[in-house]
């Protein structure tokens, strides 16, 4: 597992204030370098560097819809069972919002109930376009293997 560098909540919470979109309705996309800890919003979409992985995407609606939170790093999953990379705690606007995720680059997820992968968990998975009535909307941390 990578060390990852820490991001304080008002940064990120300034962050994503300034990328909210003037109607409330429209989605925001974001996405998070778990090498670094940027954390990129913007209203239509966000740019992947050249130089990283996209992991997996994480949306606030199911069926693969409303906003999103992609999670990139330097280095994609292995296709060994063990963690490969990981979050604790998911930005304050992802935090308690997440109904649906898809793996990318080779990468499976397992999302947390609590912050520092405490309480109920669903996955590990490629992919699910609905969480669970146990899961919506109530993810705070995620593994990926």
């Amino acid at each position: 597992m990578r060390t990852r560098i820490p991001v304080t909540a008002a940064t990120l919470v300034l962050l994503i204030a300034t990328a909210t979109p003037a109607n409330a309705d429209e989605p925001v996309d974001c996405v998070l370098n778990l090498d670094t800890g940027v954390l990129t919003c913007a209203p239509g979409g966000v740019a992947a560097m050249a130089t990283t992985y996209t992991l997996a995407t994480l949306y606030t609606a199911s069926g693969y819809g409303g906003s999103t939170l992609t999670l990139q790093a330097s280095t994609p999953c292995d296709t060994n069972s063990d963690v490969d990379h990981s979050w604790s705690s998911l930005p304050s606007a992802f935090n308690d919002t997440v109904s649906s995720f898809a793996g990318a680059s080779n990468c499976q997820v397992k999302l947390f109930e609590n912050v520092s992968y405490g309480g109920s968990s669903v996955g590990p998975a490629t992919s699910m376009s609905y969480v669970g009535d146990t899961m919506n909307d109530k993810a705070s941390s995620v593994q990926l293997s």
